[in-house]
């Protein structure tokens, strides 16, 4: 998601409107999945209103620069900005981003979830051996 997508504009007006929507796409998404998916807030309620309510109104003024963007089919026909919690944001590329900002954060540490893992496998294995051991 590293492309500059805007690039598709001839016009320099229209490359700096697109640059704008797709930034703004990514945050909304992005932050959306940290709070309703990480339960993280990296950001305020108020930047995220902020960030939303430009979309909105950045899409909705101009709508032949949004459909030609990447995840405007993410969008519902409803979407006023209000909530980020039925955009759909479990996207690989969107969870990639947020999990590499939590990770960045250090809210996210790759060796927790393999240590819990161990740990709990573990646990069973020993819960195992107890159990094969008391039956003989």
């Amino acid at each position: 998601m590293e492309n500059n997508y805007y690039d598709i504009f001839d016009k320099e007006e229209d490359r700096k409107i697109a640059e704008k929507i797709w930034r703004r796409t990514l945050q909304v998404f992005v932050h959306s999945y940290l709070y309703y998916e990480c339960d993280e807030n990296l950001i305020d309620d108020y930047a995220w209103s902020m960030w939303a309510t430009e979309l909105y109104e950045l899409r909705k003024a101009h709508p032949e620069i949004a459909s030609k963007l990447p995840l405007n089919d993410a969008f519902d026909k409803d979407y006023d900005g209000s909530s980020g919690q039925f955009l759909d944001y479990k996207r690989p590329e969107i969870t990639q981003i947020g999990n590499r900002l939590l990770y960045y954060y250090g809210k996210l540490k790759p060796e927790t979830t393999t240590k819990k893992k161990s740990k709990k496998k573990k646990e069973e294995k020993a819960d195992v051996d107890i159990d094969s051991q008391t039956e003989k």
